[in-house]
């Protein structure tokens, strides 16, 4: 699933190459972190992650990787980042195989 959302479906709605390695970059770190934490995730817990900076603690409160939680302590993401991965990860999330 994790490859179905980051190579057909974001990749190539956006024709800025060096946008696309930095969302592939977020999301593939995003999904490692939620496969290392606590408690079941999905793609639909995905944009809370990046914006609400408790949910965000409280997350990485349970990840292990010194790797994950640095990368996401040290991520200062402007808004225009989140607002663009969240809008193509929504158009992604509102597909009717991936809602059932």
């Amino acid at each position: 699933m994790t490859a179905l959302l980051l190579n057909s479906s974001l990749r190539p709605i956006n024709s800025n190459a060096e946008f696309g390695l930095i969302m592939e970059w977020i999301l593939r770190n995003t999904v490692r972190t939620f496969l290392e934490s606590e408690r079941v995730k999905t793609f639909y817990d995905v944009p809370a992650f990046p914006e609400n900076t408790s949910y965000q603690s409280q997350v990485l409160g349970s990840v292990r990787s010194r790797e994950l939680r640095g990368f996401w302590r040290n991520r200062n993401l402007s808004q225009s980042i989140i607002n663009d991965i969240l809008n193509r990860l929504f158009s992604f999330l509102d597909r009717p195989y991936i809602r059932q």
